[in-house]
């Protein structure tokens, strides 16, 4: 690149066959036949480089140009980012973010709301079952959300599946298209849009949603409710395993705020239904009434998360520049498609291999499940403690349980408020806190003979038990891989509801065989063991290379 000092510094300049003299001379007007010399060619910034003269200090420098290579600027991340930084937009995968976190808020809050909304007594006296058969609702939940973990990785490579042709998401998957077209041959490739994939999963994910509370106030028989439970856990882990990972792409905190708005809902449906049961309103009205809100979460789903113009053309022409920069040109053209010339990506790899491969994931599991069969069965059992083991009043004690979800909401808000400033190893200290918290209040609950104190203690549980789970979700984000995040919180998920169901179980055979007065020796044992799955867990994140982490991951 020249300038023109540097047409002064120089002898003399050719144009057309006349000589110009830099030294003293005024210089004339200069026409070009069309071609314009090279050395006054604008070149880009990122080019030019400063390289110091043989033998100088620094004062004497001469700037010469450096052809990028491929390697050094890649279209793919350059081209669409340029652009929109100078328009001063958000990047391409930020689209419509506070309109999508308030929907995913409200997502979570639904989910809670189908969670605490149980009427078991009810459904004990109408259809006649036990306390063991009751339990089976739990189991079924369980069989579901571990299902829909599973099944989750296999949904979002279908549901991506769009033409490569359109600039537009698709509300059916490409490939099914293809199969229900009589002209196969004539229908575009297709190519993987995560942004679609996303989008109909929430969108299917929801309307299943919607089907458990109609199968709910239907009150069909027992075999419909476990029916009910199993979908509902289904379409929440799918929900929750879409969500989880792009809150935690926008920023920490809102894990933490999403699900306290979860346990909000799982506060606020007990209340409702307790309620309008108590004005006499059959039990099932409550089901119908919820599907006004499972109505409006479809609908906001599809509205916020649908693919933006922007998503989808910069997914489609991250995807080209990536083909043509690995592809040579002489395979390009032999492989080229006379019609839809767009390159196929690559099959995605196992990414639920990968991430069981991962010892982190097995550890974090292992403690979030620890963390949901100890809470459970600290909320669950503890008015039947209160009321056999310390003489409480019938009429009163049934709030203890609300105050455990009231703390378990005040400390997952606190949490996404905190992680947000707070570093890796500042958060994991004080996930040490919260944890000798609970154990305190579960020796307190265990020592202290007093109803008050106790149900104190036991909002001091939930209270230390909030950001247990998001700080879960905030330690798999940062030590996992981006493209392993959604496996990963699925599975986080599913060893969640995994532990709730087995160590609920569990406690509830051994409170059977040795009295209900054993409550807090088995909250205490949990805890303890969720301090030595902590303990386990790194202290900072850990580094390409090291032990922990193959060269896959």
């Amino acid at each position: 690149m020249a300038s023109s000092s540097s047409v002064a510094s120089s002898s003399s300049l050719v144009a057309d066959g006349s000589e110009l003299t830099a030294s003293g001379a005024t210089t004339p007007t200069i026409h070009y036949d069309g071609v314009l010399p090279l050395s006054l060619a604008r070149m880009p910034d990122h080019t030019k480089t400063t390289v110091l003269r043989h033998g100088s200090t620094g004062s004497g420098r001469s700037s010469v140009t450096e052809i990028p290579t491929p390697s050094m600027l890649s279209p793919s991340s350059e081209r669409g980012g340029l652009i929109r930084s100078e328009l001063g937009l958000a990047p391409a995968g930020l689209e419509r973010v506070p309109i999508r976190i308030a929907v995913g808020y409200f997502t979570f809050f639904a989910c809670g709301w189908s969670d605490g909304a149980t009427v078991l007594p009810y459904f004990m006296e109408e259809f006649n079952i036990t306390f063991m058969t009751s339990s089976l609702l739990y189991a079924a939940a369980t069989v579901g959300f571990i299902f829909g973990t599973f099944i989750i990785e296999l949904l979002i490579r279908q549901l991506g599946q769009t033409n490569s042709t359109k600039s537009t998401s698709s509300w059916i998957p490409h490939h099914i298209k293809r199969l229900a077209s009589r002209r196969a041959h004539a229908v575009a490739p297709s190519r993987h849009s995560p942004s679609q994939a996303r989008h109909l999963s929430l969108i299917y994910a929801s309307v299943v949603f919607a089907l458990y509370f109609v199968v709910m106030g239907l009150r069909t028989g027992y075999p419909a409710l476990l029916s009910a439970y199993c979908i509902c856990a289904i379409a929440r882990a799918i929900m929750s395993g879409s969500l989880n990972p792009y809150f935690g792409s926008v920023a920490p905190m809102h894990i933490g705020f999403s699900h306290s708005l979860w346990s909000f809902g799982t506060v606020a449906a007990p209340l409702v239904c307790q309620t309008i049961i108590s004005k006499g309103v059959p039990w099932p009205h409550f089901y119908f009434g919820s599907l006004v809100l499972a109505g409006m979460n479809t609908l906001l789903l599809a509205v916020a998360f649908a693919p933006t113009h922007l998503e989808f053309n910069s997914e489609r022409r991250q995807l080209t520049d990536d083909t043509s920069c690995s592809t040579p040109s002489s395979e390009k053209e032999g492989k080229a498609d006379a019609f839809y010339p767009v390159p196929k990506p690559a099959q995605p790899a196992n990414l639920l291999k990968r991430v069981l491969s991962h010892p982190f994931q097995w550890a974090i599991s292992m403690f979030v499940g620890f963390t949901f069969g100890t809470e459970t069965t600290s909320q669950g059992f503890i008015v039947t403690y209160l009321l056999g083991h310390r003489n409480a009043n019938p009429k009163t004690a049934g709030y203890v349980s609300v105050g455990f979800y009231a703390g378990l909401m005040v400390g997952r808000f606190a949490w996404g408020s905190f992680s947000q400033i707070a570093t890796f190893k500042q958060r994991k200290i004080a996930i040490y806190g919260c944890l000798l918290i609970a154990l305190t209040m579960h020796l307190l609950i265990r020592f202290i003979p007093s109803v008050v104190a106790n149900a104190v203690s036991v909002s001091m549980v939930g209270l230390a038990f909030g950001p247990l789970f998001p700080s879960a979700m905030n330690m798999l984000s940062d030590i996992l891989p981006a493209e392993q995040h959604l496996v990963g919180m699925a599975l986080l998920s599913a060893g969640s509801s995994f532990g709730n169901a087995i160590l609920s179980f569990c406690a509830g055979v051994m409170l059977n065989a040795k009295g209900i007065h054993m409550l807090p020796y088995w909250n205490i044992a949990g805890t303890a063991a969720m301090i030595v799955f902590w303990i386990y867990l790194p202290s900072s994140p850990p580094r390409q290379g090291s032990r922990w982490l193959s060269k896959g991951q």
